[in-house]
């Protein structure tokens, strides 16, 4: 019985000492939470090692004050993928401030998007140097927004070796703006259009009168 709680009581007093934690989630990889450093701020994040890592990314986020992506990142790593995903500037453990409309500021201004940009190329130099393998490419995937920083990141820094993005904008910035405008923030804005142009077609097929007009005032 003293056996079994002295041994207890080691682990658990180890685990608290670690400079930095490292948790066995899966037979497959572990992960170790880091903390970088970023334009005048601290980021933390978690890297996801592999037993035999193919290759390397480091998620970007997209507009919302979202934290380190855990799911995504464990289905990588099994994969064969090393991670590294860490919370967004301003949000959970990170330092600095969020901006985005949640808060009522504009994230998508050249200054927001070249400052995250450095943060995900703060990130592609830290996770390097957990690399054991200097030879395994390092590449950025994301989503949304990421759209326009990880380009952005990828064109300043040499160690970007590849591309992933999802969903990401095919606009400009100032066309995204405008959007934004033109829809007051209605989510809803894409099932409005498509339920008038569904009107309109059942009109044009039932009555025969011409709706085109009608439907382009909504493209």
């Amino acid at each position: 019985m003293n056996i079994n709680f002295s041994s207890n009581l080691f682990l658990w007093l180890l685990l608290i000492t670690l400079p930095e934690i490292v948790f066995c989630q899966s037979a497959d990889f572990i992960i170790q939470d880091v903390k970088f450093e970023s334009q005048g701020v601290t980021l933390a994040g978690s890297i996801l090692t592999p037993k035999k890592t193919v290759a390397a990314v480091v998620i970007v986020h997209g507009s919302d004050p979202v934290k380190r992506e855990m799911d995504f990142a464990i289905r990588l790593a099994k994969e064969g993928i090393a991670v590294l995903t860490y919370d967004k500037r301003g949000v959970g453990e990170s330092g600095g401030v969020y901006a985005g409309p949640s808060v009522g500021t504009n994230n998508i201004d050249t200054t927001n998007l070249n400052l995250l940009s450095h943060d995900a190329s703060s990130a592609v130099n830290t996770f390097r140097t957990y690399l054991k393998d200097k030879k395994i490419p390092i590449g950025l995937v994301g989503f949304s927004q990421a759209g326009w920083i990880i380009p952005i990141a990828a064109s300043k820094n040499p160690q970007i070796e590849f591309m992933v993005l999802f969903s990401c904008p095919t606009i400009t910035t100032l066309e995204q703006l405008r959007f934004q405008f033109y829809t007051n923030g209605n989510n809803n804005f894409g099932k409005i259009i498509q339920n008038q142009m569904f009107v309109n077609i059942l009109k044009m097929t039932q009555t025969g009168i011409n709706s085109w007009r009608l439907t382009q005032k909504f493209l």
